[in-house]
């Protein structure tokens, strides 16, 4: 792990390395808790676009907004090195994506993609921006949200074709036969957990149509699945977990230290709807309208995060 860039944000460093690691740290002599002046990674959503009716996601439509991302004040106002995540709805629709994430590239900002599988394994023009995407490293990586851990051509074209690709389920939702079919093809596993109070988790489980009893047992399910993990009986090359979903499954030891990846709390974070012009701390936080287009990213994540 070779480390390749450091930078100062509020009052303390942050140190990204070659694998992806990312620390924060400062003098503990002066310093009591850490204080950002910007976020150092922020979630974009780009279009409204989506012609599918995806747990999770109210906005389902064909033709919806498309955001002018090329020429925008607020994209020209991300700090080099920032992790910047492209998520929500069908960002695969909009026709300037790959030149989007190129330009974002050209600035040292590194770049996460996050579509839904449906979008990704039914359609060859999408796989094709994916596979584009991939071949040229424009992505530091893929996330997709599992619809159907069955389908086979999720194996055949995602795992065959594309690597380091994460998975994307949540508590309830996902059974433990989703994860033993998944394990073993060389995938990682991002497992986020229910959030009882934000409109968009309640829309996720509403839209799943699955009996509470039902979210209930494939939460215990889970569990026991994680252990065949821990054992080695089934594989993937990671998993991890956010901070709610690792709370949810009971999987932090007694002295609060885990043995899986935990994602880090959104305190560092900032949301930004393009296509509606909002932004929130999180996609699971209520929303603000960006009031002005001369309206900065710091001004926005200030306000979020209540500083001062």
């Amino acid at each position: 792990m070779n480390q390749i860039n450091r930078y100062l944000n509020g009052n303390y460093f942050v140190d990204l390395y070659d694998d992806g690691t990312k620390t924060r740290s400062a003098d503990i002599s002066t310093v009591t808790t850490l204080k950002p002046e910007f976020p150092d990674q922020i979630e974009l959503k780009i279009t409204n676009c989506c012609d599918k009716t995806c747990a999770g996601y109210n906005e389902s439509k064909a033709t919806g907004t498309i955001a002018d991302i090329l020429y925008n004040k607020i994209i020209a106002d991300i700090k080099p090195y920032t992790e910047v995540s492209i998520i929500d709805c069908n960002a695969l629709a909009h026709p300037a994506l790959v030149k989007f994430i190129e330009e974002l590239k050209s600035k040292n900002i590194d770049v996460d993609l996050t579509v839904n599988q449906t979008h990704l394994i039914n359609d060859l023009e999408n796989f094709g921006i994916v596979l584009e995407l991939v071949s040229k490293k424009l992505l530091r990586c893929l996330s997709v949200r599992l619809t159907d851990s069955t389908d086979e051509k999720l194996y055949n074209l995602i795992c065959k074709k594309l690597a380091n690709v994460i998975i994307e389920c949540h508590v309830g939702l996902t059974s433990s036969e989703d994860i033993h079919r998944l394990s073993n093809h060389n995938l990682s596993l991002m497992i986020l957990g229910f959030k009882q109070q934000t409109w968009h988790s309640r829309c996720l489980y509403q839209n799943s149509k699955m009996p509470e009893d039902i979210i209930a047992q494939n939460t215990q399910n889970m569990i026991a699945e994680l252990k065949k993990i821990q054992t080695g009986t089934d594989k993937f090359i990671a998993i991890g977990f956010d901070t709610l979903a690792a709370k949810q499954l009971n999987i932090l030891n007694p002295d609060g230290s885990c043995d899986y990846y935990i994602q880090a709390a959104d305190e560092y974070s900032l949301f930004i709807d393009l296509a509606n012009d909002e932004y929130a701390k999180s996609i699971y936080d209520e929303r603000k309208p960006i009031v002005t287009k001369s309206m900065t990213i710091n001004e926005m994540f200030k306000a979020c995060h209540n500083i001062v």
